[in-house]
């Protein structure tokens, strides 16, 4: 089997054959940087990204702790801090922004949705029945709550609101295609248990896994800041801490924005591993002149590097994480589609710095300060801050 990576650019030739393809002949095509845009654009999410929001409670919990208006300013106002219309736009430099509407869109008259099945059916039920019917129900009787009021194939993007902890977690990202008035529709979905999570920046996480997005991890290789997943390494969930797709409140990551058409090829430098140089970038989370970063090509996985410097967005990580978000460059690598592995995850530069192992505090200080330096001896990879 031909050892690809993201970036691979190759050449097939055979049949097609029931939405396969019968391989005659496979090559990989000279070692020039492809065009990286070419292999993201299908999942590109430019200008308006439609959402529906659902206020909705359950028969044994019947609370409407907040009106629609509270609601639609956290998520649409385009001049609110952390809302996430404001978060895309500041993200996406402008490119993306999100619309829509909250219903009930008049609480203090019609009061919040009511969905036919208390909330634990919201987490796939108490284990009777496959969690995944149970929850598929629960979500028909949501959407038949509002269908009288909504338009539905106006939208591709689901968001419900519940009054509070439902005993399940905040989640998004599916598929689920739903019976409605305007026939059947697949939504991505977003659940958020608990109108208090609207102010804390778990609806710009959600939703950009509702944009395509996985999470972005931390990449933990005990005392080495690289190694070869499965023997030396393992992916540790959330704990990319300059991400808000991981821990973070920031920016998403140069990976991220790639992906989603935010970035371009023209806005980055691609190298392959073989090419030195010194390079100056910009910080990837402002408007500026320079480069947005450097997306280095390699084998199993590719690099990125980008540095951040203070602003809105990168404040809330500094509370929460402390300042070392600006001190240096940020590396991050991502996996060859091949291996399954479609995370961003951050390398920490300084392994077990911490005593408290495989735990966010250990990635606290993961950035490449001034004269310090990544190597990554397989494939002779070295990466030094000026």
């Amino acid at each position: 089997e031909p050892n690809l990576n993201l970036l691979s650019n190759i050449k097939i030739e055979g049949k097609s054959k029931n939405n396969e393809i019968l391989v005659k002949s496979f090559s990989i095509l000279s070692e020039e940087i492809p065009q990286t845009a070419s292999i993201f654009e299908s999942r590109w999410k430019l200008g308006e990204q439609k959402a529906v929001v659902l206020l909705v409670n359950f028969i044994d919990d019947r609370r409407e702790p907040v009106n629609d208006e509270f609601v639609r300013t956290r998520i649409f106002n385009v001049t609110r801090f952390g809302s996430l219309n404001n978060f895309t736009i500041d993200n996406s430099y402008a490119k993306a922004y999100v619309t829509g509407e909250v219903y009930p869109v008049n609480t203090a008259q019609t009061g919040w949705y009511e969905s036919a099945y208390p909330k634990i059916d919201n987490c796939g039920g108490n284990g009777s029945e496959e969690p995944y019917i149970v929850y598929r129900r629960f979500m028909q009787s949501v959407i038949n709550s509002a269908d009288a009021d909504i338009d539905y194939s106006e939208y591709k993007n689901l968001i419900l609101v519940f009054p509070g902890a439902t005993g399940c977690t905040a989640s998004a990202g599916s598929l689920i295609n739903m019976l409605t008035d305007e026939g059947v529709i697949n939504f991505t979905v977003s659940d958020i248990p608990g109108t208090n999570l609207l102010d804390l920046g778990v609806v710009n996480h959600e939703f950009g896994h509702q944009l395509g997005l996985k999470h972005s991890n931390g990449w933990e290789c005990g005392t080495k800041s690289i190694g070869i997943y499965g023997n030396e390494c393992k992916s540790l969930n959330y704990l990319n801490l300059y991400d808000t797709m991981g821990l973070g409140k920031s920016h998403f990551s140069l990976f991220y924005k790639l992906i989603l058409g935010w970035l371009k090829e023209e806005d980055i430098i691609i190298l392959n591993k073989t090419q030195k140089g010194i390079y100056r970038i910009g910080p990837i989370n402002t408007q500026n002149e320079y480069p947005k970063g450097i997306l280095i090509k390699s084998d199993p996985f590719n690099y990125s590097i980008e540095y951040r410097r203070q602003s809105s967005y990168e404040n809330l990580t500094i509370q929460n994480y402390g300042s070392a978000i600006i001190d240096g460059a940020i590396i991050n690598l991502y996996y060859s589609l091949s291996s399954g592995l479609g995370e961003n995850h951050l390398i920490d530069t300084t392994p077990h710095s911490s005593n408290i192992v495989e735990n966010y505090i250990d990635f606290k200080d993961a950035i490449l300060r001034k004269e310090e330096t990544f190597f990554d001896e397989q494939n002779n990879i070295k990466i030094t801050t000026l």
